[in-house]
């Protein structure tokens, strides 16, 4: 019996070694869990602050064609021409802090001594403002820091020439012309970009109608006839006049060319005018000034014709105008 008790008193000890074992293992791993979960959890935020940068305009150009450049602009007679400005802007916030057509651009196409320069008030023969998103058309943002642009602007006839020295422009030849563009970010950061160019002086002229002198008889003089010159140039004119040939009748004779006499002068007596020439041209002083915003620059010449004997029938002629430089 004895033995048998202490057999069980082995065991009973073997069975306390064993579950204080299991006791110290399941403490440990219960720490290493909890310092496993506490280094889990264990983190620091990372901050930083980017500074807003300003924009850039890294090129810029100016001409009749999209993309492209020219140094002096030719007008369209009477009409007007189209040109664009154009060009790439730079941001290293990215492209989308000025990709808003409403209130990251404007422009302005002008005479660069105009008053007031770039913020010029709106007048053809200097100043073209363009503001917000007028005629812009930007590129794709695509995330990138730079943009291209463009504008586009119709300038009228009679804009101011610049490259003209003599009597023609005598205010403006000193200077030239500007395209400017004005690029402002999401943080109102400002910058722009200029180019300039020249404008050429154009000497043109339009007649309105037919030279009528009536029907007449051999030996009179004509009443007054008058032909409507508008200047549809840029620069102040001197009018050129000259016929092809003598008026040829269609039934007897031919009238000479200088029996027909020129004047600026409303109601001037015959002898006072000056004779038209076959292939030649006569001047008339009219010093007619270009156009400006508000109205067309027109003067009008009068003929007097004085009919020789021995002619009859329709007789025609060609009256050709030129604009001249004025002197």
């Amino acid at each position: 019996m004895s033995n048998l008790f202490r057999l069980r008193r082995g065991d009973s000890q073997s069975h306390v070694v064993y579950a204080v074992s299991f006791t110290i293992i399941a403490v440990v791993a219960l720490v290493g869990l909890i310092m496993v979960n506490s280094q889990a959890d264990d983190f620091q935020t990372q901050t930083t602050t980017i500074t807003n940068t300003a924009p850039t305009v890294t090129s810029l150009s100016f001409s009749t064609a999209s993309n492209s450049s020219i140094s002096a602009l030719t007008l369209t007679e009477g009409g007007e021409v189209a040109t664009y400005f154009s060009g790439v802007a730079a941001d290293d916030n990215g492209c989308g802090d000025i990709d808003n057509t409403t209130s990251n651009w404007s422009g302005t196409v002008y005479r660069t001594n105009v008053s007031g320069g770039e913020a010029c008030s709106q007048n053809n023969a200097n100043c073209y403002p363009l503001p917000n998103n007028t005629n812009l058309v930007l590129g794709a943002c695509a995330s990138s820091t730079t943009l291209a642009f463009e504008y586009s602007q119709a300038i009228q006839y009679y804009a101011d020439a610049t490259t003209d020295a003599n009597a023609d422009a005598p205010l403006w030849s000193n200077t030239n012309w500007t395209a400017k563009a004005i690029v402002t970010d999401d943080a109102s950061a400002v910058t722009s970009g200029t180019v300039t160019f020249e404008v050429s002086p154009q000497r043109a002229l339009d007649v309105a109608s037919t030279i009528s002198f009536g029907t007449l008889v051999s030996g009179d003089d004509s009443g007054q006839a008058s032909e409507l010159v508008t200047n549809t140039g840029n620069v102040k004119i001197d009018i050129l006049s000259q016929v092809d040939t003598a008026m040829l009748c269609d039934g007897i004779g031919l009238i000479p060319a200088g029996n027909v006499v020129a004047s600026l002068s409303d109601g001037f007596a015959y002898a006072a005018g000056t004779p038209l020439q076959a292939e030649s041209d006569i001047t008339l002083d009219a010093s007619l000034a270009p156009a400006d915003s508000a109205t067309s620059s027109t003067d009008t010449v009068y003929f007097i014709l004085r009919v020789p004997t021995g002619v009859k029938g329709t007789c025609t002629n060609i009256n050709t105008f030129t604009a001249a430089s004025n002197t």
